[in-house]
């Protein structure tokens, strides 16, 4: 009767490379994860260059995902878009894409900007528009009117693609950094912009206020199992 050994060793030979699949499959690369913006993705604001949210983001993933961040202060949602669709990377990997803030006030061209973002990448997320403490963006002012609209537009349009933290970072911003609020602070609040304590500026974010968006961003992507 003829031995079966050698066809014990093909099982054992074929046992061996599914495992190996497995293996490999379990140590493939993140998908990586491109930022694009302006100068609040860039970190305008931060104390460190690690501050920025882009590179907080990479940190809060096990292990850490690669993270580029490609904001450039000033820019508009055209000028952010133009460079976007001109880069043939664009198309791979995870797209944040945080842009319309410089020219919110041109809310139709801000919008076909962002449709031709998301349509790049097929995993894209659109962030919401920050209003500044400025008394023309507080709450019930002309321009606070405006950016919420174009931010409801925006939902409306992206539907799972949209994040909003402008909201959480208002309302929840203090509480996710550990921070208790002043007096000023809920005046802040109660103006519907970010507290002091996580700006650097009017409209710019320090080191926590980053830190919150780069939160509100990951626990987006690890639901949308991106």
């Amino acid at each position: 009767m003829p031995s079966s050994t050698p066809i014990l060793d093909r099982r054992r030979f074929g046992l061996g490379l599914l495992a190996a699949g497995v293996a490999g499959r379990a140590e493939a690369a993140p998908v990586p994860i491109v930022c694009w913006g302006d100068s609040l993705t860039f970190g305008a604001g931060v104390q460190t260059n690690g501050g920025r949210y882009p590179t907080v983001l990479s940190r809060l993933f096990t292990p850490a995902r690669p993270v580029r961040n490609a904001g450039v202060g000033g820019e508009s949602s055209t000028q952010v878009a133009a460079r976007m669709l001109a880069d043939p990377r664009s198309r791979e990997g995870v797209a944040v894409i945080w842009a319309g803030r410089n020219n919110y006030d041109d809310p139709n061209r801000v919008r076909a900007d962002l449709r031709a973002m998301a349509a790049r990448c097929g995993r894209s997320l659109v962030l919401s528009i920050l209003n500044a403490d400025v008394p023309e963006e507080h709450r019930g002012r002309p321009g606070h009117r405006a950016i919420r609209a174009l931010n409801d537009a925006l939902r409306d349009e992206h539907g799972h693609r949209f994040l909003d933290v402008r909201g959480p970072l208002v309302e929840r911003g203090l509480a996710m950094s550990g921070l208790k609020p002043t007096a000023q602070d809920r005046a802040d609040i109660v103006d519907d912009v970010p507290a002091q304590p996580l700006r650097a500026d009017h409209i710019h974010l320090n080191d926590a206020g980053q830190a919150v968006i780069a939160t509100l961003v990951r626990d987006a992507l690890l639901l949308r199992g991106w």
